[in-house]
């Protein structure tokens, strides 16, 4: 995220979130219109990590399409949205592996894939992740949470405590935590691994 939204701007954008919170379609749209800017930037800072085969526009819409799907979602404030950003990514960047997988067992299968550019992060390890995410889920949630606004998103110690309402001594006992119990099971080889040493 990293941004400098003024006072005025955060009080404006949370009025918004609100106000969609209670079920109105237009204050959705225009909260969504409002930090779209926002979320361009968030997500190009992250593809050039990722490099899966789509463009960062491609992972915008598709981003946009899920969030304005959410059922009635809470939302409390700026750092909450980009939160459920985060989440989305993590679920978005899934599904496109499952279906790269799915594409190499049938190469004839219909996909909105494209070979423009060469995948960093293997498929079945991405899948491998989040799966044993959703074991960790039974663990710890919030340290699930921890890796999706930190590891997915990019966001910092600071930045995730206030967007899950904690202290960044959580996010950090959290984020140890995750990391330690990944270690234990992803293949050394996964190549992401470096950027769990993190503080």
């Amino acid at each position: 995220m990293h941004d400098s939204a003024s006072i005025s701007d955060i009080e404006d954008t949370t009025g918004l979130l609100k106000r969609w919170s209670s079920g109105c379609q237009a204050s959705a749209d225009q909260a969504l219109a409002h930090l779209y800017p926002d979320l361009a930037r968030f997500i190009a800072q992250r593809y050039p990590y990722w490099a899966h085969s789509f463009n960062p526009s491609d992972l915008l819409q598709e981003v946009a399409i899920r969030l304005l799907d959410q059922e009635r979602t809470d939302w409390s404030n700026r750092g909450h949205f980009f939160a459920v950003v985060a989440r989305l990514i993590r679920r978005v960047l899934v599904d496109i592996a499952r279906q790269e997988l799915a594409q190499k067992r049938n190469p004839h299968e219909s996909s909105w894939l494209t070979d423009a550019t060469q995948c960093q992060v293997r498929p079945d390890d991405l899948v491998c992740l989040d799966d044993l995410l959703r074991n960790l889920g039974g663990v710890d949630p919030t340290a699930v949470r921890v890796i999706e606004l930190r590891y997915f998103a990019g966001f910092t110690v600071p930045e995730a405590a206030t967007a899950l309402g904690v202290s960044d001594a959580t996010v950090v006992r959290r984020w140890r935590f995750a990391r330690a119990w990944l270690y234990r099971r992803l293949r050394p080889t996964f190549p992401q691994l470096q950027l769990l040493n993190a503080e």
